[in-house]
């Protein structure tokens, strides 16, 4: 009597998923110029606007804060949604589901390795800020900093899931992606200050997901002392990961309708 084959341990299904999304990721030129070119090109400009006093002349380590947040976020959008959307519109997610993989590997693994290239992200920029600049935060910055990050990075690729979720081709959550950060960035204050807006305009844009998450790790960054303000926000964005991940893993769909 044949036997048959033992089904493949979770452990070593993971792994493997791990592996082809890293190998998958490390060739995407495109995600890695989102992780790495645009929070360094944030950082060079805010800090040469410091010499110059222009519109970003703050500390650089508040310069850092908003480098890696917007370079988080872009990730999230861009590394992450498009890339979804890619593999469903070239059937690789039905491929991959008639294998013996249970469906939250199949995400979990493309969700690890996204947060792993976050902190990666972060890890760069604050090497290269304190190997260019000469700043680098306190210890107790440093470990704020990075819980911010993890949560700014689960804030991304939450708003990702929800665009893959509601837009089905990946040129339309291309599109969507683009205009959507445009406008996180509008709020955000990042193109032009905000002081002139509407004073509902300017309280809205203040619970943004990238809005508070770049408050909050500038607040731990350069050791401003723990607030009210910064409770709320820290509830603001844990809720905003909740509802935008129950929305998104909701309504996902595997393969286009």
């Amino acid at each position: 009597m044949t036997k048959e084959p033992a089904a493949p341990s979770t452990a070593g299904t993971m792994l493997a998923l791990l592996t082809a999304e890293a190998h998958a990721f490390v060739r995407n030129g495109r995600a890695l110029i989102w992780t790495l070119a645009l929070p360094l090109l944030v950082l060079f400009i805010g800090e040469s606007q410091v010499h110059k006093g222009g519109p970003l002349a703050v500390p650089t380590l508040e310069i850092v804060a908003l480098a890696l947040t917007l370079g988080i976020f872009t990730l999230g959008l861009f590394g992450y949604a498009t890339v979804l959307a890619t593999y469903r519109e070239r059937g690789v997610f039905q491929r991959m589901r008639c294998a013996p993989v249970p469906a939250w590997q199949i995400l979990g693994a493309r969700l690890l390795v996204q947060m792993l290239a976050v902190l990666l992200q972060a890890v760069l920029l604050f090497g290269i800020a304190w190997a260019v600049y000469g700043v680098a935060p306190s210890l107790a910055g440093a470990e704020f900093a990075l819980l911010i990050t993890i949560l700014a990075g689960l804030a991304s690729l939450a708003i990702g899931q929800v665009i893959v979720a509601f837009v089905s081709t990946a040129g339309g959550v291309s599109a969507v992606a683009r205009v959507l950060l445009i406008v996180l960035m509008l709020l955000d204050g990042f193109f032009f200050r905000s002081s002139g807006w509407l004073s509902w305009l300017r309280n809205a844009a203040q619970w943004t997901p990238i809005h508070i998450a770049t408050r909050l790790m500038q607040d731990g960054l350069v050791g401003t002392q723990w607030g009210t303000t910064d409770l709320h926000y820290l509830l603001g964005l844990v809720a905003w990961i909740a509802i935008l991940a129950y929305l998104g893993i909701m309504r996902f769909r595997w393969q286009v309708a």
